[in-house]
């Protein structure tokens, strides 16, 4: 899978969460890690292949912009990892979806829903 290819995924999984009623913080690893088509435990797993990481930076995104959930924490989900690699992650997928402003504004869409 390209990096088009790989961007489009992302777009798909974030659109499909961003309008998933059922979203929660307790769920996002999983909700991402079916719509990737791969293990929670390999999501959250330290193996680095591309496309894995590639959904690891979503749901940390998911959790961080979505919930409000601190780098540190999420972090300690990911199976230990630093939360400056949760910042990396998070900041990657928000440079990525910048272009895309209504896709970007109905991601804060969970965290409303949560205090709802």
């Amino acid at each position: 899978m390209n990096s088009r290819e790989r961007f489009q995924q992302a777009l798909g999984i974030a659109r499909t969460l961003a309008a998933d009623p059922t979203l929660n913080e307790d769920n996002v690893e999983a909700r991402v890690a079916e719509l990737g088509g791969i293990s929670t435990e390999d999501l959250k797993g330290k193996r680095r292949t591309i496309d894995r990481v590639y959904l690891r930076d979503i749901a940390c995104y998911f959790l961080n912009e979505g919930f409000g959930v601190s780098t540190t924490d999420i972090g300690v989900r990911m199976d230990g990892r630093d939360h400056s690699t949760i910042v990396h992650s998070v900041s990657k997928i928000r440079d990525e979806l910048g272009t895309y402003r209504d896709l970007r504004d109905s991601l804060t869409k969970p965290q409303e829903q949560s205090y709802s």
